[in-house]
């Protein structure tokens, strides 16, 4: 495809302008401080904003949503959606009216359907970054990117044993903080040493509870 955009961008007299850049398929590569860090170099500081360091970070449902706003007058009253797990009889992506809800998009003549007595757990978002909801019936809101809908295989239920202080979260953090370190201030109530920690750098991206061998829940508490 980036061939294709390319020539479309020099077609239209972009191309001193626009350039289309390639990056590395790896989580949590589509964090907007990666991004930057990716595609020009530069490293965001502690605290800091893309636009600190002269960004602006829109992706593309952003942008078409501007383009809708300025262009046609209409607010976002849709939104595309991924639905997808072990679960799901058919993933499939969804362009639905924001605030139906999940539970209406559901059933034999819907838009989707579930394998029967396979769906452990609901997660609004994604397998690393999503909440758990306690059923369906909640609505799509403008930020709900998608739906995903894990088998008993597919998900860990059970309760968390106490950190061993192994440091696999330590060595596997994005933003190179130290999540065990923050939720140990943290149950101890003291908020302001976590953030010496980093607790404002966290991205939440999953990865400390995903590596976790006592299946701490260590980004929820963050």
């Amino acid at each position: 495809i980036k061939p294709m955009l390319d020539k479309v961008i020099n077609e239209k007299g972009y191309g001193d302008d626009m350039k289309v850049m390639l990056v590395k398929t790896k989580f949590p590569q589509g964090s907007e401080k990666f991004i930057v860090n990716a595609c020009l170099g530069v490293e965001i500081p502690s605290g800091k904003l893309p636009a600190d360091a002269g960004c602006i970070i829109s992706n593309v449902g952003t942008v078409c949503a501007i383009s809708d706003a300025f262009r046609l007058g209409m607010p976002l009253i849709e939104r595309a959606l991924t639905i997808s797990g072990g679960a799901v009889a058919k993933p499939c992506n969804l362009r639905v009216p924001v605030g139906t809800l999940v539970s209406d998009l559901m059933g034999e003549d819907a838009q989707f359907t579930l394998k029967e007595g396979e769906t452990a757990k609901i997660i609004s978002g994604g397998p690393m970054m999503g909440f758990a909801m306690p059923s369906a019936d909640f609505p799509v809101a403008k930020g709900t990117s998608g739906i995903t809908f894990l088998t008993a295989k597919e998900t860990y239920l059970v309760d968390e044993d106490p950190c061993i202080s192994c440091g696999a979260c330590i060595s596997t953090c994005a933003m190179r903080l130290s999540p065990a370190l923050m939720v140990r201030e943290l149950k101890a109530d003291n908020v302001a040493k976590a953030k010496r920690y980093g607790l404002m750098d966290c991205i939440e991206c999953g990865c400390c509870t995903y590596v976790c061998p006592a299946k701490v829940r260590l980004v929820q508490r963050i």
